[in-house]
This record gives C-alpha cells, sequence and structure tokens, in this order.
C-alpha cells in the first residue's frame, strides 16, 4: 500500500466539541491522525478518558492554544514590568505577549514551556505556543526594529532551544498568522522550530491559487457589515497572491518538510461569525482538493484544520458528517505529481 503524501492529517477542536460528539470515532472512520485539542481541560477525568480513547483508535494527539499569556503569567507585571511589552505611548503593559528582548522574561516562558514537555495531551512531540491572538508587539529600544514575525520567532527559538536541552527531537511551532504572516527578516529559526501557516484572512469560496481573489467583501455569508467575522477582515484585504508570496517566502526560511497547514475548511465556528446556533458549514470539495495541491506541491505533508463547533449540537441540527470524511479522504488520496 502506498504511504499517503500527508503524514499529518487533523482536525481542531474545542471541549465543547469532544464532550458532545464521538470525534474519535469520525476521526478514525475519516482517516484522520491527529486531534488536535483547543482546551487546557484534558487533565481532568473527563479529558483523561478522552485521551485514553485516542490511544485505542491509534489517534494522535496535540494541544493548539494562544499560550503566552500562560507561559508569562500577567500577575508578574508588578514583580517585573520590563518583560512585558512597551506600548508605543512608551508605557509597559501585561495586555499580551511579552517584550521579546527581555531576557528574564523569556527565562520564564522557556521554563514554562519545559515543564509542559510531559503535557498529556500532546503525542507528536510538536508544540504549539503560538503568541496571543491579536496580540500587539514590543515597542522598547531592542524590539523596536524587530517585526511582530521576528518578535514571535525571537520567543519560540528560546522556546525550542530549552526543550531540546531536555528532549532533543521537540519541536516548536511558528505560527505564521494575522500580524506574523510575513516571513522574518531579521532572526532566523532555530532547529526544531517549524512553520505553522494559517491563512485566516483568506476566502473559500474559491481556491487559494486564485490569486486574485481576496477575504473582505462577505456580504452574502456575513449577517451585517457589524459582525465580528466582517468587522476582522475589512481592514485585511490580503489576497490569495499576497498569501502564496508570503507561504514561498516562509518555506524558503522554515523549509516545507516540517511544515504544517492550519486551515479552516471545516472551520463552523468561523463560517458562524463566531455565533450560536451555528449555520451549516458550506463545504466545497473542489475548492479542498485545489488548495491540497497548491500545499502539497510545495513539499508540505502536515495538514489541520479547524472543526469548532462541530459538535453535539451541531450535528443534531445538521446530521451529515460528509464533510469531515470528504476531508480525509482528499487527504488520503492525494499524491504528489
Amino acid at each position: 500500500m502506498t504511504t499517503p503524501w500527508f503524514i499529518t492529517r487533523g482536525a481542531v477542536l474545542t471541549w465543547d466539541d469532544i464532550t458532545t460528539y464521538d470525534w474519535v470515532a469520525l476521526a478514525a472512520a475519516a482517516g484522520l491522525t491527529t486531534l488536535s485539542v483547543h482546551t487546557d481541560a484534558l487533565t481532568s477525568e473527563r479529558g483523561a478518558a478522552f485521551l485514553d480513547e485516542c490511544r485505542q483508535a491509534g489517534l494522535a494527539i496535540e494541544r493548539q492554544q494562544h499560550a503566552l499569556s500562560r507561559l508569562l503569567p500577567r500577575e508578574l507585571f508588578d514583580k517585573d514590568p520590563a518583560m512585558f511589552r512597551l506600548t508605543e505611548d512608551g508605557e509597559r503593559s501585561p495586555d499580551s505577549n511579552c517584550c521579546a528582548s527581555s531576557a528574564a522574561g523569556l527565562d520564564v516562558i522557556a521554563a514554562n514551556a519545559v515543564g509542559e514537555l510531559d503535557d498529556p495531551g500532546t503525542t507528536t512531540g510538536r508544540y504549539y505556543f503560538w503568541p496571543d491572538d491579536g496580540g500587539l508587539r514590543c515597542h522598547c529600544r531592542e524590539c523596536a526594529g524587530l517585526s511582530h514575525t521576528d518578535q514571535a520567532l525571537l520567543v519560540e527559538n528560546r522556546i525550542v532551544r530549552a526543550m531540546r536541552e531536555v528532549r532533543p527531537d521537540a519541536q516548536v511551532s511558528h505560527l505564521a498568522y494575522q500580524s506574523t504572516m510575513p516571513a522574518p527578516e531579521r532572526v532566523r529559526p532555530e532547529p526544531g522550530v517549524f512553520l505553522e501557516f494559517a491563512p485566516f484572512f483568506r476566502t473559500w469560496e474559491v481556491p487559494l491559487s486564485r490569486r486574485d481573489a481576496h477575504g473582505p467583501g462577505w456580504d452574502r455569508d456575513v449577517p451585517g457589515r457589524d459582525s465580528r467575522r466582517a468587522a476582522r477582515r475589512d481592514d485585511r484585504r490580503i489576497a490569495h497572491g499576497d498569501y502564496l508570496d508570503h507561504l514561498d517566502a516562509n518555506l524558503a526560511c522554515f523549509g516545507a518538510e516540517t511544515a504544517q497547514v492550519l486551515e479552516y475548511w471545516l472551520d463552523v465556528s468561523l463560517f458562524s461569525d463566531w455565533t450560536l446556533p451555528a449555520v451549516e458549514l458550506p463545504w466545497a470539495d473542489g475548492v479542498l482538493r485545489d488548495d491540497l495541491d497548491t500545499y502539497g506541491s510545495r513539499g508540505i505533508r502536515h495538514v489541520t484544520a479547524f472543526a469548532a463547533y462541530m459538535n453535539g449540537a451541531y450535528f443534531a441540527a445538521h446530521p451529515s458528517t460528509e464533510p469531515v470524511r470528504a476531508y480525509g479522504a482528499a487527504l488520503l488520496d492525494w499524491r504528489r505529481p
């Protein structure tokens, strides 16, 4: 039997998704390899049972989260404000992320990341400590010339060095997403840092290969122009062509062998404007398959997709699991030309 090109075939879920629907059975039936969990609750009794179910089904587990405020606890601000970012107004703030030039802050972050090496929610050796969602960068004298991407990579490099002192094969994600989408300019990734490409502001009505397409202009799908979904996209006119250029620049820096795609083909929460009750997923199998050509032809072998809000209530209202099965089948079937 030919080995599938895509080594990682995953779905990213919330705690509600995994506790109200049998995602283990669905993932196994769809040929997925990995369930990534967007939650801290895996140490609970229900979480332990979920992990055991995954082990029995042969599914790998990962935990993907915006983590900087966890790794650098905000209550440390009173102790050492210099560990936290300097705003454009010249004030230290614990609102998000950190000062990427603070040795003390990076030491705390790295130590807390090392403490998660034995996290039961990670069985692949790939760790995801994303910057805070929508978080801002530091403007101190040392950080001022560094982009959002460079600052994030400084943090990730410090984490992977510390983790590899304990576990030499540990890998740490660099999330190319929103402000960190451009490739790094002044900082190079340490061994073990892999690219995770998340084109959040694209459209899924046409393939990513349509270079002229872009995300804003969602009148057909968005309930109103004041919706959260519209507001988060109208100021980000990123054409698909720009995304492809960013992808190629990032691959040139990080390499394709370990690179991972984090897509939104199954993300009911996004298409529902993060509002319940959820809408039925607008599935486009042709878009998925064209996108796999885009990613696979560049040498990418790891693919995951958010499937948030695909929970018990969703499947009660929209019983078909065909999009998940079609997603898994497409990943299994794809072969590099």
